[in-house]
């Protein structure tokens, strides 16, 4: 290790352990939804109107003392960008690399609910939306969205499960098959507001 961060004087080391917490949770949610890896760098995609996620990734990268950037991605999009080989090869070991075969650790299921909900926070504000009185999470990984539908069942929230089978769009764009949970009683809603 020694000599990869000697040749890779951007890349920074995160040293000693590094407690669980509901907050760094948050980031693991936001890299299930979001964000990838390629090497030692870490990236999280939003669109660059969504200010507070970025702000959000931003200030819980820095608390693990790495120094995070936003750079733009196209026309509408923002990227945050981190360079860590222990963290990237951790995130990629624990969740998963590829979109659609991201999952939560079964172990961590288990983990105190304020840390449950930490990985939700960070999956829904990633790729959940609110739209027509309901709130809609949608994934490419099947794994995952089982396991956000059985955490929001277990929590006492009620929603549906759907699948978009694979197809063509209309401009060509192939799509791969889709998974969404909704949310539309406003009872239920309620429920999901706090976390």
């Amino acid at each position: 290790d020694f000599d990869v961060y000697k040749r890779e004087r951007k890349c920074k080391a995160i040293k000693g352990e590094v407690p669980l917490t509901p907050e760094l949770c948050r980031l693991f949610g936001y890299y299930l939804s979001e964000g990838s890896t390629w090497h030692r760098e870490i990236k999280f995609s939003f669109h660059k109107k969504e200010t507070h996620f970025l702000a959000d990734v931003m200030n819980l990268l820095k608390e693990l003392g790495l120094r995070p950037q936003i750079k733009p991605k196209g026309s509408a999009g923002a990227i945050v960008r981190a360079s860590s080989n222990h963290l990237a090869y951790f995130l990629k070991a624990t969740f998963g690399g590829k979109v659609y075969d991201k999952a939560i650790p079964q172990q961590w299921l288990g983990l105190p609910r304020q840390h449950v909900e930490g990985l939700l926070k960070g999956i829904w504000y990633g790729d959940g939306s609110a739209a027509g009185g309901n709130y809609v999470l949608g994934l490419c990984s099947h794994r995952l969205a089982n396991q956000v539908y059985l955490i929001l069942l277990s929590f006492g929230i009620a929603c549906c499960f759907s699948i978009s089978p694979a197809h063509r769009g209309a401009d060509g764009t192939w799509h791969r098959e889709a998974y969404y949970i909704r949310i539309r009683h406003t009872r239920e809603i309620a429920k999901l507001t706090p976390i």
